[in-house]
């Protein structure tokens, strides 16, 4: 066996090991929605997700990086009504309403004939 085989061999095992790094490269920075980094759907209750809202993400990265700890804090309960609607005034105009609006009173007598004669009169 001569030098230049050996080199051609060499040549020739190199030339895969790059193309096996370059496929594993792909793979890694694979941007289809099969890669679940990018198509991570966030639900509720799963406790193998972390969402880490109103922060930037490079300075979280950067924590993490130094070995820094920082406090992870829940999101409050989400609420069922806005404040302004929750107060006193919101709440006597919307009794007002109720009791003075005659388009509130025919809804409730026949909301589906409301809703047709809209349907109907929007063409």
């Amino acid at each position: 066996m001569s030098m230049t085989d050996g080199n051609v061999g060499m040549i020739d095992l190199d030339k895969y090991v790059n193309q096996q790094i370059e496929g594993f490269r792909r793979q890694l920075l694979g941007l289809t929605l099969r890669n679940p980094l990018l198509s991570c759907s966030h639900t509720t209750g799963v406790r193998a997700q972390l969402r880490i809202v109103h922060e930037l993400h490079d300075a979280v990265f950067a924590h993490l990086d130094q070995g820094q700890a920082f406090e992870v804090v829940p999101l409050p309960e989400a609420r069922d009504a806005p404040d302004d609607e929750e107060d006193e005034e919101f709440e006597q105009a919307l009794a007002d309403y109720k009791t003075h609006s005659q388009i509130y009173k025919l809804r409730l007598r026949d909301p589906i004939k409301i809703a047709l004669t809209q349907i109907s009169g929007s063409r």
